[in-house]
């Protein structure tokens, strides 16, 4: 969010940071829901 709101304060591609901002947060849900399914069936 720092860097969307940093952006956007100094105009340099808001939209860009905002993009970047979307896909790291799904990537990271994808990533926990697997992480946690895999620990799941190991242990």
């Amino acid at each position: 969010m720092n860097a969307y709101i940093l952006a956007a304060q100094y105009r340099r591609r808001p939209d860009l940071a905002a993009t970047v901002l979307l896909l790291s947060t799904l990537f990271s849900l994808a990533t926990l829901s697997l992480t946690l399914f895999l620990l799941a069936r190991l242990g």
